[in-house]
C-alpha cells in the first residue's frame, strides 16, 4: 500500500514529530526550572561554610556532617526507606551547625542553626518553622520568622537569650573587659565536631547562664560553686566523633587548661572522667549490649578522651525502634 503524496508527507510527519518533540522538552524544561525555583529539586545547592556566621563573640560551635553517616540516617529515618541510594544522598544536607555568640556587653547570648543543604531548601524552612524548636527553648527569644533562608540551599533559625548578670560580672573580674578574641575554628574532616572556646570567658558565660537560670543549678549554690570553680580554669574543650569501617564509634576529646589554672585541677578534672566512664560502660553493656573502650589520659596541662563504642549499629537500631513508636 502507498501513501498519497510519497515522501513529501512522510517530511512533514517528521516535521510535526520534532515540532512536537521540541514543544515536550521546553515544557519539561519549564516545569523543572518552575519545580527547582520553588522547591530547589533539580540543582544542587553551593556548599557554604558556617565560618560567615561566626564572629569574635563565638564560644561555641557543634559542627555535624550528615554525609558521613548516609547509610546510618537511612536506617534511623523511617521515612528515608522510601528513597533510594542515589536520591538519599543527594537530598542529605552538607552540614549542620549551631554556633553560639556570648555578648557580655550586651549581656545576651545569640544561638544560630545553620542548615547547608544540597536541595529542598524551602522544605527545609517550613519544616523548621512547623518544628517545635521554640517550644523545647522557651529561654531563646526565637527571630520571626523561626527559620529563613539566606540564599539557595542556606536555612538559619536564630534566637537570643539574656545572660545572667552575675555571671558576667564574675567574667569580668576574672578576664576583664577584653571579652572577644578571634574565634578558634573547627578542625573539620568529623562527623561530629563540637569546639568550645573559653579563653576569654566565653564559654563560662554561656555554661553557667544555661545551668543557673535553665537547669535550676542556682537552687543548688554549693554543688555549683564546685562546677564554677573548675569551669573558669579550662581554656578550650574539643570533642569528636567518627563512624568507623567496623561499626564503632570513635569518641575523642580534649580539655585544655588556662595559663592560670591552679595545680591539679587537669587531674582532678581526668579523675572524674574517669569515674563517671565506668557506670556508663556497665549500662551500656548490662541494657543494651554495647561495649564502650577507651581510657581517659593527662599530658601537661590538657586531659585527652579517646573512646570506642564497638557494634555501634546495634545502637541505631535501638534509636530506630524507638522512633517508629514516636
Amino acid at each position: 500500500m502507498r501513501l498519497d503524496g510519497g515522501p513529501t508527507l512522510l517530511k512533514r510527519w517528521r516535521l510535526i514529530l520534532l515540532v512536537a518533540l521540541a514543544v515536550v522538552l521546553v515544557v519539561s524544561a519549564s516545569v523543572a526550572l518552575v519545580l527547582d525555583r520553588k522547591f530547589e529539586v533539580i540543582l544542587s545547592a553551593p556548599r557554604v561554610s558556617h565560618e560567615r556566621f561566626a564572629d569574635d563573640n563565638t564560644c561555641i560551635r557543634v559542627v555535624f556532617n550528615p554525609p558521613r553517616a548516609a547509610q546510618e540516617l537511612k536506617e534511623l529515618i523511617p521515612q528515608a526507606e522510601q528513597l533510594s541510594d542515589f536520591v538519599w544522598a543527594r537530598v542529605l544536607p552538607y552540614e549542620t551547625s549551631l554556633i553560639v555568640d556570648a555578648d557580655s556587653n550586651a549581656s545576651q547570648a545569640r544561638f544560630t542553626l545553620v542548615l547547608n543543604g544540597r536541595r529542598l531548601g524551602p522544605v527545609l524552612t517550613n519544616a523548621l518553622n512547623q518544628s517545635d524548636l521554640a517550644a523545647r527553648f522557651p529561654q531563646i527569644t526565637w527571630d520571626t520568622p523561626l527559620a529563613a533562608q539566606q540564599g539557595r540551599g542556606l536555612v538559619t533559625a536564630s534566637g537570643v537569650a539574656s545572660l545572667e548578670t552575675t555571671v558576667v560580672d564574675a567574667a569580668w573580674m576574672r578576664w576583664g573587659d577584653g571579652l572577644s578574641t578571634q574565634p578558634l575554628p573547627p578542625e573539620g574532616g568529623h562527623l561530629f565536631e563540637a569546639v568550645v572556646d573559653n579563653r576569654a570567658g566565653g564559654a563560662y558565660i554561656i555554661a553557667s547562664t544555661i545551668a543557673l537560670d535553665w537547669m535550676g543549678y542556682d537552687r543548688k549554690p554549693e554543688e555549683w560553686q564546685s562546677i564554677s570553680d573548675m569551669l573558669v580554669q579550662i581554656d578550650t574543650v574539643r570533642l569528636f566523633a567518627d563512624l568507623n569501617d567496623d561499626a564503632s564509634l570513635r569518641l575523642r576529646g580534649a580539655i585544655t587548661m588556662g595559663p592560670h589554672a591552679e595545680e591539679g585541677t587537669a587531674g582532678l578534672i581526668k579523675f572524674f572522667i574517669a569515674m563517671g566512664s565506668e557506670p556508663l560502660r556497665v549500662r551500656l553493656k548490662q541494657e543494651y549490649d554495647l561495649d564502650l573502650e577507651g581510657e581517659t589520659s593527662l599530658e601537661g596541662s590538657t586531659v585527652s578522651l579517646d573512646y570506642t563504642l564497638r557494634d555501634a549499629d546495634k545502637l541505631i537500631a535501638l534509636l530506630r525502634q524507638r522512633s517508629v513508636r514516636g
